[in-house]
């Protein structure tokens, strides 16, 4: 899954409490992964070299960013979106219990088999 470049925009040069809460969110997302860039909308965020490349925006409730940002996608920071997972992984959550066929013998390791997105087994070795 290739990480996705998110532009926080600050509305001024230092970022406040809201928007630095904002930001953890973010930057606490691990799947999907997000590389997050924070910018002041004050000044270019590109150095005056155009705009910045980015996959999403973000900025506080009620903040805005450069109209130049006005087609990119923008996302709320308490709920990023999800993202597709390639059909070969799958994400377990800790302590689910997973009813699949299991073949082998276990001796050191276990590797799963994902079709579709989906846990369909297990092989023991």
């Amino acid at each position: 899954m290739a990480t996705k470049k998110v532009i926080y925009f600050i509305a001024g040069t230092v970022p406040d409490a809201t928007e630095l809460a904002d930001i953890a969110k973010l930057n606490a997302a691990k799947v999907p992964a997000y590389e997050i860039a924070v910018r002041t909308k004050l000044a270019s965020p590109n150095f005056g070299a155009g705009k910045e490349a980015a996959d999403y925006v973000a900025v506080k409730a009620g903040g805005t960013m450069p109209t130049a940002y006005n087609a990119v996608p923008v996302i709320d920071p308490a709920n990023p979106p999800a993202q597709s997972l390639p059909a070969t992984q799958a994400i377990v959550s800790h302590n689910v219990d997973i009813v699949v066929p299991v073949t082998g013998v276990y001796v050191t390791k276990i590797k799963a088999t994902v079709v579709a997105g989906a846990i369909t087994g297990f092989v023991l070795s």
